[in-house]
């Protein structure tokens, strides 16, 4: 088996057990995370799942880089309450937005 092989295998498992997050197996195998989006084509990465029996999400985890709230000053809380506001008081709901 060559050695590459063995780092995909490792990578999957490291994907099921471990971190759904290309970030972290990329850190922990030190590679680029272009690397280990192309190894997750090749079929030993479906056949490493297959194997060790995983059925989660086979996509790969992202954390958002934007807090909604944060950016918008206020005006989300403000335009959530009033929508929650609208609906309590039996509104329409094509006049909700």
């Amino acid at each position: 088996m060559k050695v590459i092989e063995v780092k995909i295998i490792a990578a999957a498992s490291y994907f099921a057990f471990v971190s759904r997050r290309v970030e972290d197996i990329a850190e922990a195998f030190d590679v680029d995370t272009r690397t280990i989006r192309r190894w997750t084509t090749h079929d030993l990465w479906d056949k490493t799942l297959n194997t060790i029996g995983y059925e989660g999400i086979t996509t790969f985890e992202h954390h958002p880089t934007r807090d909604v709230e944060r950016d918008t000053s206020g005006v989300y809380q403000n335009a959530k309450e009033a929508y929650l506001d609208a609906a309590d008081r039996g509104e329409p709901s094509y006049r909700l937005a």
